[in-house]
């Protein structure tokens, strides 16, 4: 069973990985200001579930693998801002059920609460991703022209 914990902490450490570097290429296109702050803190979010995950890992008596998933290159492929806001949302979505996974198993305390709180992280991130992506999306559809 530990060894079903360590693999399925280690796939969600690829999948954050791959979250921080979507979003740091991101950011490089966000001029500074509170929509780029956002996106900041997103990426360190990710950033500190990678850094909770290793944790987790080693407690498990197991090895955090150092790859990544190739999600960024999807995420940066998508034709715009909004397209690729909605990929990492279900991104995120498929993190909270993997975590729902590994939760439903017997857990160290310090563990539990670490995916605990990473959790609603990403339930906030999902959120805020998805109504960014909308924002997005309505600002780029061309305004509707009254008749004369």
């Amino acid at each position: 069973m530990a060894g079903d914990v360590v693999a399925a902490l280690n796939a969600l450490l690829e999948a954050e990985r791959s979250g921080a570097q979507a979003l740091r290429a991101m950011i490089a296109e966000i001029p500074r200001g509170f929509a780029r702050n956002e996106f900041e803190k997103a990426r360190r979010d990710e950033s500190v579930s990678c850094l909770g995950l290793i944790g987790a890992i080693k407690r498990n008596g197991g090895t955090p693998r150092r790859r990544q998933s190739e999600f960024t290159t999807r995420v940066i492929g998508q034709e715009d801002l909004s397209a690729r806001l909605w990929l990492l949302a279900r991104a995120q979505t498929w993190v909270l059920h993997g975590i729902d996974a590994v939760l439903a198993e017997a857990l160290d305390p310090e563990t539990e609460q670490f995916l605990r709180e990473m959790r609603a992280v990403h339930e906030r991130n999902i959120e805020w991703f998805n109504r960014t992506a909308a924002g997005l999306r309505r600002t780029a559809e061309p305004a509707a022209v009254a008749p004369s």
